[in-house]
């Protein structure tokens, strides 16, 4: 599950994915969030209002919460890795965010002009850095 589990009430969704998996099968939830460590991707996260609209702390570590379910052999992994971007992809990819997704046309424009303040005098493609944390574990 990809960017999702987050969403759900945790008890009730370790529950059914135990319920649904073979005994052995292999639960993997991963998060693919931005690196906040970098100044400007701090700044873009702000500009978009991600410090208000999301839905978990990304210093969460998930491991406790799937180790108290129905799992065992909990391990989590993190990997930085990068995204190739114009201004115009970079557009794209914030207009995919949920909220910003369901606003109306004048404050999405709004955020992309504050985006694009941020990004103002970077090359024609850079790279928006990100932070990937898997978490993999057994039903026993």
């Amino acid at each position: 599950m990809a960017q999702a589990f987050h969403w759900f009430n945790p008890v009730e969704a370790l529950r059914e994915f135990a319920r649904v998996l073979v005994p052995g099968g292999g639960l993997c939830l991963i998060w693919n969030e931005r690196d906040e460590s970098v100044a400007w991707v701090d700044e873009l996260s702000r500009a978009i209002r991600w410090h208000h609209q999301r839905p978990y702390d990304m210093a969460t570590d998930f491991a406790p919460v799937i180790a108290s379910g129905s799992f065992s052999d909990v391990e989590r992994n993190v990997f930085e890795h990068v995204q190739m971007m114009d201004r115009a992809s970079l557009h794209q990819r914030v207009l995919t965010t949920s909220y910003i997704a369901v606003m109306d046309k004048r404050d999405q424009d709004l955020i992309l002009r504050d985006v694009d303040q941020i990004i103002e005098g970077f090359d024609e493609h850079f790279e928006l850095p990100y932070v990937t944390t898997t978490y993999c574990a057994r039903r026993p």
